[in-house]
């Protein structure tokens, strides 16, 4: 099945009630219609419409959270894993805010091989505008990432765990102690799914990046 284009007539975003700009973030984002590998099953015995309906609000919650770390960001803890000191790796994401006050319109859809595909057209807010522009204008690294998990979620982290773990090798070629920052998603992530697995490939740029290193012993 080919793109379903959306249309929408006579747009007038001012009726919302919020003060939007020119700038519009826009992506495609995808889940499965069916058993969600890594995750849930969805219950037996759900109907078609049932089944686009939980795809539809998954698709929407993701679209949601990874434009919001387009215009906000993360702050980010890394503690690399070290087999000689018997230390785990572990990082913790944190988004900066996730409440968006733009507005959020799905333009295309389809659906193929039980999966559901939708682009999604993000109209920022004045003071998202204000903050997305920060971003950009910073003085900040940019680099990529790949990852992939059973776990949509833990795919993406594994994604921004590799993006930072570039970084920091760019700039020392001791393994850090602890690393720590602030970095926001540059575009929308590409998505995939292989082998049952989730899988992300993204860009971001890290800003106010530092680090301690271990003694030497």
């Amino acid at each position: 099945m080919g793109w379903k284009f959306i249309i929408l007539f006579a747009i007038n975003l001012s009726l919302w009630g919020v003060p939007y700009t020119e700038e519009v973030l826009s992506g495609e984002f995808a889940t499965y219609m069916y058993n969600i590998p890594g995750e849930r099953t969805i219950r037996a015995g759900a109907t078609q419409k049932e089944l686009y309906t939980m795809a539809l609000e998954r698709v929407r919650k993701e679209a949601e959270e990874i434009f919001a770390g387009m215009i906000f960001g993360y702050r980010f803890t890394y503690i690399p894993g070290d087999k000689l000191r018997a230390v785990h790796d572990n990082i913790k994401i944190t988004p900066i805010a996730q409440h968006l006050s733009g507005k959020l319109i799905p333009y295309a859809e389809q659906v193929q091989n039980g999966t559901l595909y939708i682009k999604f057209r993000y109209f920022l807010s004045a003071p998202e505008h204000v903050k997305r522009s920060a971003w950009e204008d910073s003085t900040s690294y940019m680099t990529t990432g790949k990852g992939k998990a059973k776990n949509q979620n833990d795919a993406f982290i594994q994604a921004l765990r590799t993006a930072i773990r570039h970084y920091f090798r760019s700039l020392t070629a001791s393994k850090p102690k602890r690393a720590s920052g602030l970095l926001f998603l540059t575009d929308v992530p590409q998505q995939f799914f292989s082998e049952g697995l989730h899988g992300y490939t993204l860009s971001v740029g890290i800003y106010a990046a530092t680090y301690d290193t271990y003694k030497v012993y």
